[in-house]
């Protein structure tokens, strides 16, 4: 079974799936009595235990070589294969965005898996990376939700 939180809500915010280990996020759990309190103060919630992000963003981060995992340049790729598409840099854009939109599952209730960000004042995407990105949505795997 597969735990969505609610978007907005703060009374599931982890994705977890049943009977996956999840022994290795222990190392950054908060302390017993240590759970922040505003989770009760602002949102109403007893909270008994967490992940501390801090200890997350702050802790034994390693940047691991890709040449020396095949898992990491699989990510890679996929990764900077969306990037070239997007700034519309493959000869077949379209067809690129279907291949390697195949490979990605959309988010709950449909909602595309990429989440397009800019810092730029301008906040229109250009209609080439618009169709793009509504190619890519059509094209990625449904996700199946189990109660």
């Amino acid at each position: 079974m597969i735990a969505w939180p609610d978007p907005g809500t703060k009374s599931d915010p982890l994705l977890m799936v049943e009977g996956f280990d999840y022994s290795s996020l222990r190392q950054y759990e908060f302390e017993d009595g240590r759970v922040p309190d505003y989770l009760k103060e602002v949102y109403g919630i007893e909270a008994q235990s967490g992940i501390n992000i801090q200890k997350v963003l702050r802790g034994d981060i390693i940047f691991i070589d890709s040449q020396h995992s095949p898992g990491i340049q699989a990510v890679d790729l996929v990764v900077s294969g969306i990037l070239r598409c997007l700034r519309r840099q493959f000869s077949d854009n379209e067809k690129s965005a279907v291949i390697l939109w195949k490979l990605m599952l959309q988010e709950k209730h449909n909602a595309p898996p990429l989440k397009l960000i800019s810092f730029a004042n301008d906040q229109h995407v250009h209609k080439g990376v618009a169709k793009l990105v509504r190619i890519m949505s059509v094209n990625c795997k449904a996700l199946i939700m189990v109660s």
